[in-house]
């Protein structure tokens, strides 16, 4: 579960492997399970198109897409890749989509 101040709670037996509430990030709207070879981690997205990785997923415990790559036309959505690589895909308001591919990182 995930709540928009960045707070998750497993549920399910799922692992936990932390939350942005640490580094005081809030307005946390998506959370997406890994789609690579490792499995098991996940991201966390803000409002302000933020991504942010948590266990054994690629990129690392940090913020992986920052400012200067968020689309400008609002992103609202965070989903897997559609093409079989590890990463995800940012949709934005108008339904646009930018892919971000990552290598796997343990």
């Amino acid at each position: 579960m995930l709540w928009s101040n960045g707070k998750v709670r497993p549920v399910g037996g799922a692992p936990f492997y932390g939350d942005t509430r640490r580094d005081g990030i809030n307005n946390v709207v998506g959370m997406l399970a890994s789609n690579d070879a490792g499995g098991g981690g996940y991201w966390l997205m803000t409002s302000a198109g933020g991504v942010f990785s948590f266990g054994p997923t690629c990129g690392t415990d940090s913020q992986i897409v920052g400012p200067s790559h968020v689309p400008t036309s609002g992103v609202v959505s965070l989903v897997g890749r559609s093409d079989g690589y590890a990463g995800f895909e940012m949709v934005t308001a108008c339904g646009k989509m930018y892919g971000f591919e990552c290598e796997f990182n343990s």
